[in-house]
């Protein structure tokens, strides 16, 4: 869920970036912020709330709440988007890069409270979603055809080798 979340502020990172100058002059954008802000930190909470529930992480201690969490969190994923275009304002960085690159500062935020056998599972599940496979990972599907290998075997040797019957 949350993951759909910052993919979506990803998506408007522009927009997110240029807050102040935007919402200063538009009443109706600012409301819309406001909800849309609003919906983001009840799914973070859920989120936070579901994982206290099913034992994937320890509840926050008094003070702190949940909602404190998932405000930090979004304060930490709109700061990550300001840094990112400030080190790199011209770089157009993959969408899923970027994104992993935010979620584990948001697993760092986090990771203090969770289960180690859950952090694992997170960082694993960040990492499928949104990092490419190795070459090691490749399914068969994606794998060289012998005839590519036999071709790129060939080329590296200087002798251009043919497929049986293609002559």
């Amino acid at each position: 869920c949350f993951i759909d979340v910052l993919r979506t502020v990803w998506k408007f990172r522009f927009f997110f970036n240029a807050l102040i100058a935007i919402l200063v002059d538009d009443a109706e954008i600012t409301e819309e912020y406001s909800k849309f802000k609003q919906d983001a930190l009840r799914a973070l909470e859920q989120s936070l709330l579901w994982a206290y529930q099913a034992g994937n992480m320890r509840a926050p201690d008094a003070p702190n709440t949940s909602m404190m969490i998932a405000e930090n969190i979004w304060s930490l994923w709109i700061n990550w988007l300001r840094i990112t275009q400030i080190e790199n304002p011209f770089a157009e960085t993959a969408e899923n890069e970027a994104l992993y690159k935010g979620l584990l500062s948001h697993w760092s935020l986090c990771q203090p409270l969770m289960q180690p056998s859950y952090a694992r599972k997170l960082y694993r599940l960040f990492q499928s979603e949104l990092l490419p496979a190795k070459p090691a990972q490749r399914t068969r599907a994606h794998a060289p055809s012998k005839r590519a290998t036999a071709v790129k075997k060939a080329s590296s040797t200087g002798r251009r080798k043919h497929a049986p019957g293609k002559r």
